[in-house]
């Protein structure tokens, strides 16, 4: 039997399709959060502080990639990825290259400009600068992985790209990394499920499961605010951590609540305030955020009603 030639055509498509798929894992957040893990899923992610993105072995290499956010309540785009640490580790030999890249370096960056810094170790890889024609940040062993950082736009962000086919994604499994380990094992409705029951409502959704496990990264360190948000989130106990994200964490994932809650650039207080009034049963936290959430937003008083003071 003879196929038509518009179905061969589509067939060749789709293996060829397939075959790329196959040679590569790629996993992406751009900077304003829409997140594309390792399996194709899509994510919409309201983050401030580091968080690992990417835990990978990618051919001989063990990879992992932490971005930062910063929150600023006066733009409508609050969360924006400002920065990236990056560490790579040659297992056969223990080499290492370990850096970071920020905004700010990249705004005036040309051909060649030294867009990484606080960089340790002696590994060399292929590209380790900035890419005048993909406007980013590059880290590169040419057929094996590829990281980028770039901000010209609201779709660029982060992107991690293992080329090898010899490769692991198994340390990633979600919650370790968000990109994933590729499978659907350890999906985020798996982790929601378990934090907050099969019936869990709304205020319980995805993004309020990602800011709980973020905040409980204990491997990541943390400087200024976040340092003292994430400590102090870490000392609550496993239910009332739950109870913590679900009741504060809408201040950062609502964008109407945040609104009115998040008045400057990485304003945290009134969430460091809300998580100290479940986490450590301080009544005088607890009245001091609910006069702010009804004087600043009266609209929303409602939705901290289980928080008895």
């Amino acid at each position: 039997m003879t196929l038509p030639l518009s179905t061969l055509s589509a067939f060749v498509l789709l293996c060829l399709a397939v075959s790329t798929s196959a040679e590569r894992a790629t996993c992406s957040i751009t900077r304003y959060g829409n997140l594309t893990m390792f399996n194709g899923e899509t994510e919409k992610v309201e983050l401030l502080c580091k968080y690992r993105l990417a835990d990978l072995t990618c051919d001989n290499y063990d990879i992992k990639v932490t971005p930062g956010s910063s929150v600023d309540g006066r733009r409508e785009n609050r969360f924006s990825a400002e920065t990236v640490w990056v560490s790579i580790t040659k297992m056969s030999n223990g080499r290492k290259w370990i850096g970071r890249t920020a905004t700010n370096l990249l705004k005036e960056a040309q051909a060649n400009s030294a867009v990484w810094e606080d960089k340790e170790g002696d590994l060399p890889l292929d590209v380790a600068g900035f890419d005048p024609q993909r406007k980013a940040a590059v880290l590169e062993r040419r057929g094996v992985f590829t990281i980028t950082f770039s901000n010209g736009g609201d779709n660029d962000g982060v992107k991690v790209i293992c080329v090898s086919p010899n490769r692991n994604l198994a340390p990633g499994v979600y919650p370790n990394s968000l990109c994933g380990d590729g499978s659907s094992r350890g999906t985020l409705t798996d982790r929601r499920h378990e934090l907050y029951g099969y019936n869990s409502d709304d205020n319980s959704n995805h993004a309020v499961t990602i800011l709980h496990d973020a905040l409980d990264k204990a491997d990541i360190i943390q400087s200024g605010r976040c340092q003292t948000i994430t400590k102090d989130f870490q000392a609550c106990g496993a239910q009332k951590k739950a109870l913590a994200a679900r009741l504060c964490g809408p201040i950062f994932t609502s964008r109407p609540l945040a609104r009115c809650l998040i008045a400057d650039k990485d304003d945290v207080s009134e969430f460091d305030i809300c998580m100290t009034s479940v986490c450590g049963n301080d009544a005088r936290a607890c009245r001091s955020f609910k006069r702010d959430v009804l004087k600043k937003c009266p609209d929303h008083a409602e939705e901290f009603a289980e928080l008895v003071c």
